[in-house]
């Protein structure tokens, strides 16, 4: 719960608190301060910090400021908006220090726990250990203590207010990370106004949303704890407002939950410091001690940081050997492959299907991308549409794509070489039926015109096909699982009880439009550190409606189509040894 606080915390311990802020800070002496926004991977977490330089800012907001921002986010006037945590408006100066460029996620809370054996206090943040895909997820439901706890073992520290006003609001008094125009949902996991957003996404999603100096997710996503009591700032002419605050720490950025009332650089909430929910999480400082931009350490820091990413895409691995398509799943590729759980109900971010209704694999070599999955299903149904794709010698029958009434299964691979416009959409079935349709949406422009984006909104380029490349050609297979009784599932039987299928595709790059210029001479391609946004899916219709089921945990509630920049991020690498 956000409790609004009310009372006012003695002058001496605010002069004894910035003073103890100050003295702990120390100067990096010796070489001249980086650039703002100098990126460095820190030794301890292994999290990407940035530098925001020494120097002045401006802290807090007048009350005219405010007005302007409680109409952009749809409030009365600044009163409506319970703006007066923000003021005076006044310029404040820090030493140089590092910030996180993201919010702590998943990855480094089980990293912290693995080494220090630390207990987690609620269950929302350690839910996601065991699964690959949730890794990036902002840390939530973690308390103040624990929060302090983890910087500590780090080396780091919780920021302060004026440290983390300053990483999101640079020096030239900006309302926003991004500037001064008001928020939209590019901005951050804010939703649309008067809409609460599903849950939490991922860290480092809306980079239209970035700080002057690079820092993401400042606005919207989790609530984001401080090393600050929220109190009243001195010479603040509304402090009485604050006075029934009760004793709370500071938390900034607004949360998806809390709404837009909260989404602006300025804005202080408070939680009492034993209390937290699920969409409460933090980020860390840290300030570099003497001498240290002139250090081997510095240089090494820096040096990790190049080349990596805010979310580090998944592996494909090379296959060593080309698998047999024959839908067995057999091949040494298969048994190396990172399995992608297609587990996550659409319109139901946070949700999670046991056991997945489709668990992926992907690899690849010179000539092709292979994929294999494995479905788990009591009733398969296959339709053929009556058409057929493909070029002469090698053509597929097509399935049916959506027939709920009829209780309709497919699985769908979205495979982009980077764009949000254009990309496949391919189909296969327990008939092994397979679709492979191009698709295209309109120009940012035109999207930016239509409040909803739907059906109607995309081109379904069924002519298309995924081509062959001379001797080098499209293949599909599937296999039946056995049922209890031991004989294979069947399909379109709906007496029995089936079990599901194993099915295999091989698509030659060629014919999905790898980058030319990556083609050698013999007509091979060399594609490794490709990276490619590839989203797996699944319609299920037992039930008799369409329940789709996607890998990807926390995509927004429209289709698959619009989210290209939201799908998971795969890399082509060589297999480990």
């Amino acid at each position: 719960m956000f409790y609004p606080l009310r009372k006012v915390v003695g002058l001496s311990a605010i002069v004894l608190a910035v003073f103890a802020c100050w003295f702990s800070s120390g100067i990096s002496g010796g070489a001249a301060e980086p650039a703002a926004g100098t990126l460095i991977v820190h030794p301890a977490d292994g999290a990407r910090m940035v530098y925001v330089p020494a120097g002045k800012f401006i802290m807090g907001l007048a009350e005219a400021e405010a007005n302007v921002v409680a109409q952009h986010l749809g409030a009365k006037d600044a009163a409506t908006l319970w703006a007066w945590d923000c003021y005076p408006r006044r310029t404040v100066e820090l030493p140089g220090y590092f910030i996180d460029e993201c919010e702590a996620t998943v990855a480094r809370w089980k990293q912290f726990v693995a080494v220090t054996g630390h207990k987690t206090k609620f269950k929302e943040t350690t839910r996601h250990f065991d699964h690959p895909e949730a890794q990036s997820l902002p840390a939530g439901e973690i308390t103040w203590d624990e929060a302090k706890a983890y910087a500590r073992w780090a080396g780091k520290a919780l920021p302060t207010d004026a440290q983390w006003e300053k990483a999101a609001r640079g020096t030239d008094g900006r309302l926003y990370p991004w500037g001064n125009d008001a928020p939209t949902p590019d901005h951050g996991h804010i939703g649309a106004k008067g809409k609460q957003p599903p849950l939490y996404t991922q860290v480092g999603s809306y980079p239209k949303g970035r700080s002057p100096y690079g820092v993401l997710d400042l606005i919207g996503n989790q609530y984001e704890w401080t090393a600050d009591w929220l109190v009243p700032y001195p010479g603040n002419p509304q402090a009485e407002k604050m006075r029934d605050y009760g004793r709370v720490v500071s938390l900034r950025g607004g949360s998806w939950y809390h709404g837009w009332v909260g989404f602006y650089a300025a804005k202080r909430f408070g939680f009492k410091p034993d209390e937290t929910y699920y969409h409460v999480g933090f980020r860390t400082v840290w300030t570099p001690p003497a001498g240290y931009f002139d250090s081997p350490e510095f240089a090494r820091d820096r040096a990790a940081a190049a080349g990596t990413e805010t979310v580090p895409p998944s592996p494909i691995y090379r296959a060593s050997v080309a698998p047999v398509i024959d839908g067995k799943l057999d091949d040494p590729c298969w048994k190396q492959a990172v399995p992608v759980a297609v587990a996550f109900p659409f319109a139901a971010p946070g949700q999670r299907t046991q056991p997945p209704p489709v668990t992926a694999r992907f690899a690849w070599d010179e000539r092709y991308l292979y994929i294999a999955y494995e479905v788990n299903d009591t009733n398969l149904v296959a339709i053929a549409s009556g058409r057929e794709s493909g070029p002469p010698g090698n053509r597929r029958p097509m399935s049916e794509e959506y027939l709920p009434e009829k209780k309709l299964d497919l699985v769908e691979f979205f495979i982009s070489f980077g764009s949000v416009r254009t990309f496949w959409e391919i189909h296969h079935n327990a008939a092994n039926h397979l679709n492979n349709l191009g698709i295209e949406l309109p120009t940012a422009e035109a999207l930016a015109k239509i409040p909803k984006p739907s059906y109607k909104d995309v081109t379904f380029h069924r002519e298309r096909y995924v081509d062959d490349d001379g001797a080098f050609t499209v293949a599909r297979a599937v296999q039946l699982k056995p049922r209890a009784d031991g004989r294979p599932s069947t399909v379109n039987d709906p007496s029995d009880r089936d079990t599901g299928y194993a099915g295999e595709i091989r698509l030659p790059w060629a014919g999905l439009g790898a980058p030319a210029e990556r083609r050698r001479a013999d007509g091979s391609y060399d594609l490794k550190g490709l990276r490619l946004p590839l989203l797996a899916a699944v319609l299920n219709g037992n039930t008799g409606d369409a329940v789709y089921h996607s890998s990807a945990p926390y995509l927004p509630t429209i289709m698959f189509h619009f989210s290209v920049a939201l799908w998971p991020r795969y890399e082509l690498v060589d297999a480990p040894k």
